[in-house]
């Protein structure tokens, strides 16, 4: 009868997220959803009756830039996308995951400066409205005034269909969104009739990680996206009920979805042109 291994000790440690950390070695957070319920705990929703869509904060993936305070106090490698409730490495540096988006919007926010307290000035999903017009208006610094965003709402197979995260592509990424709804629209499907037509947005999967990019002395870091292949049914099925349920509320403005805090740690996408300040309202350190 063969030896049988000790068992080893349960890992207590604090999440410090080096390269190669896996999905099968990163720590649960509180926030993170439990077991199911025992037997005496049945289903509902009471206690739930007063809370409205806003009241409700989506977990967002957010892409670590050096000089992050997710790097500088935990650890966490820049480079690595995070999940800004739990604070759980989603993708390790030099890793890559897989996502299916099930929605997607284009969006634009005035960001106070941050040596003014930072936060949100005004914010608008209406490609009409003034603040778009701002989009690609700058300050006397060169700072970009008016951010704008590609937001898609995505599930990650591999963590379970029951949880959605928003992820927002702004600044250099801002083009990786475009990329990735070019991916998408290239996909074609049969209609009822056996025609090719095109095919939902979650139709697909794609690979999603990041790239350390290189530029007139600054360095930072992209989240880039490759096609992964066809959703399978049940996660087709699972992002096509969250495009209906989101989707109805987002049009309806019941519900909005924005970044927490402005992007940092990236210039603005077209600061290649050397006559255009890059943005540094966050750190002084562009990485």
């Amino acid at each position: 009868m063969a030896k049988q291994q000790p068992a080893k000790p349960a890992n207590n440690k604090p999440n410090t997220a080096s390269p190669a950390t896996s999905q099968e070695t990163k720590p649960k957070s509180e926030l993170m959803v439990p077991d199911a319920a025992p037997d005496h705990i049945g289903g509902g929703t009471e206690g739930f009756e007063n809370v409205r869509g806003k009241d409700i904060e989506l977990p967002r993936l957010k892409l670590i830039q050096k000089g992050a305070r997710e790097s500088d106090v935990d650890g966490i490698a820049p480079g690595s996308i995070t999940d800004t409730l739990t604070g759980e490495v989603i993708v390790g540096k030099d890793e890559e995951i897989e996502i299916i988006p099930a929605l997607h919007y284009v969006s634009w926010i005035e960001w106070a400066d941050i040596d003014d307290g930072g936060g949100i000035v005004d914010s608008s999903m209406d490609p009409k409205s003034p603040l778009a017009a701002r989009a690609n208006e700058r300050d006397e610094d060169g700072k970009q005034v008016v951010t704008e965003y590609h937001n898609f709402i995505v599930l990650i197979p591999s963590l379970g269909l029951d949880k959605p995260y928003l992820l927002c592509l702004s600044k250099t990424s801002f083009k990786h969104g475009r990329r990735l709804l070019m991916l998408a629209r290239n996909r074609k499907a049969k209609d009822r009739n056996g025609q090719l037509t095109g095919a939902p947005l979650f139709a697909g999967k794609y690979k999603m990680n990041t790239e350390l990019v290189e530029r007139n002395d600054l360095r930072w870091y992209e989240t880039k996206f490759e096609n992964a292949g066809w959703a399978d049914a049940e996660g087709f099925a699972a992002a096509r009920a969250l495009h209906a349920s989101l989707g109805e509320s987002l049009r309806q403005g019941k519900v909005k979805f924005t970044p927490a805090d402005e992007p940092a740690g990236e210039p603005s996408e077209d600061s290649t042109d050397t006559t255009t300040a890059p943005d540094r309202s966050q750190e002084k350190d562009n990485y």
